[in-house]
C-alpha cells in the first residue's frame, strides 16, 4: 500500500480516496457481476466516435474518389465501424496489462479490474486474444490491403503503453498510430493510399470503378487526411490527458502536460494545432475538389468546433477536460463526417442527373 501513497500537488493520495464501488447507474449496471471487470477492461460505456470517425472519413473520402454506390459504401462503412470499436476494445485491454502497476497511483484509474484484482493477468490476455479473434472475423471479408494495415496500427498500439516509459511526447505517438486508420478505411473500400508492393488495384467487397493509381490527386489527399487526423489526434489527446496532469507527474508517467504546465503555453500551442488542422482540412478540400458547401459551411464548423473547445475548457480541471475531451471530439468529428458525407452524396447526384 504504501508503495501507492504518492501524494497529488494538493497533498491529497490514491488511499485517501473512496473505495471502489460497483457501477449503480449506466450501461455497465446492467450486466451481470461476473461481467464487469471485462466489460470495464474493454471500457464499452464509452464513446468510440473518434475512432469510428477516423476509418469511415478514410472510406467516404476513397468512395467520393471512387464513385462508390451508397449500399456498397454504408456496407464497407458499417464494416469498419465494428472493425473500429473492437479495435479500440483490444487497445484498451492492452493499455490496462502493461498500465497496472501505473494506474494504480492515479486517482481515475486507480479502480480498474486488474488494479483492483477483479481478473488476472492471464485472463485478460485471454479476453485481448478473443477481442483479435473477433476483430479479424470482421476483417474477413474486407481486401487483404485492409488487413495489411492493421500491422502498423498493432504494432503502434502495442508500443503505446510502453513510450510512456521512455518520452513524454506520447499524445504524438498516439495520434500516429489511430490516424491510420484512415488509411485502412480506404483500404477497405479498394484504394491503397499508399504505395502498394504489388498493385494498386485490390479487390473488394464493393463494385468499385476504374482506378488509376498515377493520379496525382490520390496519394496526397489520403496523405493529407492522415495529417489531418493525425493534428486532430493530438489537440483531443491533450486535452485528455490534462485530467491526470499532477498524477501522472509523480507517477512517472510521460506526457506532454509535462511540457506546457502553464494553461497560457498549453492553450496557445492548442490554438496552432486547430489552425493547423483547420488549414490541412481547407487543403484536403482542394485536392478532392470539394464543392461550395465543403468550403463554406463545414470547414466553418470544423473550425468554430476546435476554437470553442480549446477556448472552453480549463486544463487545470479534471471534470473541464473530461467534459470538453468528450464534446469537442463530437462536435469536430461531426462536423468532419458532414464535410465527406455531403461532399459524397453531391457528387453522387450529380452522377445521377
Amino acid at each position: 500500500m504504501e508503495s501507492r501513497r504518492k501524494e497529488h500537488k494538493s497533498g491529497a493520495t490514491v488511499a485517501d480516496l473512496p473505495p471502489y464501488r460497483d457501477p449503480s447507474s449506466g450501461l455497465l449496471s446492467k450486466f451481470p457481476r461476473w461481467m464487469l471487470p471485462y466489460l470495464q477492461l474493454a471500457r464499452i460505456d464509452k464513446p468510440g466516435h473518434i475512432t469510428v470517425t477516423i476509418h469511415l472519413i478514410g472510406a467516404i473520402q476513397a468512395g467520393i474518389l471512387l464513385e462508390v454506390p451508397p449500399q456498397n459504401l454504408g456496407t464497407t462503412c458499417l464494416y469498419m465501424a465494428i472493425a473500429s470499436v473492437i479495435f479500440l476494445w483490444t487497445n484498451f485491454v492492452w493499455n490496462d496489462i502493461c498500465d497496472q502497476e501505473v494506474d494504480g497511483r492515479v486517482a481515475r484509474s486507480r479502480h480498474r479490474p486488474l488494479v483492483r484484482g477483479a481478473v488476472s493477468r492471464q485472463s485478460a490476455v485471454a479476453f485481448n486474444i478473443f477481442l483479435g479473434a473477433l476483430l479479424l472475423a470482421f476483417l474477413a471479408p474486407l481486401p487483404i490491403a485492409c488487413k495489411m494495415y492493421t500491422v502498423p496500427i498493432a504494432a503502434g498500439a502495442i508500443f503505446y503503453p510502453l513510450s510512456k516509459r521512455i518520452t513524454n511526447y506520447t499524445q504524438i505517438v498516439m495520434a500516429t498510430v489511430i490516424s491510420t486508420g484512415s488509411f485502412m478505411g480506404a483500404a477497405a473500400v479498394g484504394i491503397t493510399p499508399l504505395p502498394h508492393p504489388s498493385s494498386f488495384r485490390l479487390q473488394s467487397i464493393v463494385t468499385v470503378s476504374e482506378w488509376t493509381p498515377a493520379d496525382p490527386i490520390a496519394i496526397p489527399s489520403f496523405v493529407a487526411t492522415y495529417s489531418l487526423l493525425g493534428v486532430w489526434g493530438m489537440i483531443y489527446e491533450l486535452i485528455y490527458s490534462y485530467q491526470d496532469a499532477s498524477w501522472d507527474k509523480n507517477a512517472g508517467i510521460g506526457t506532454m502536460t509535462l511540457l506546457f504546465s502553464k494553461e497560457a503555453s498549453a492553450k496557445a500551442f492548442l490554438v496552432a494545432l486547430a489552425v493547423l488542422q483547420a488549414s490541412i482540412y481547407q487543403y484536403v478540400g482542394m485536392l478532392i475538389d470539394a464543392h461550395l458547401t465543403y468550403w463554406s459551411i463545414s470547414t466553418i464548423l470544423v473550425a468554430s468546433s476546435l476554437f470553442l473547445e480549446i477556448y472552453s475548457v480549463d486544463l487545470s480541471k479534471e471534470e473541464s477536460c473530461r467534459y470538453w475531451f468528450a464534446v469537442g471530439a463530437a462536435l469536430t468529428s461531426s462536423a468532419m463526417l458532414c464535410g465527406f458525407c455531403d461532399e459524397y452524396y453531391i457528387r453522387e447526384f450529380e452522377n445521377r442527373h
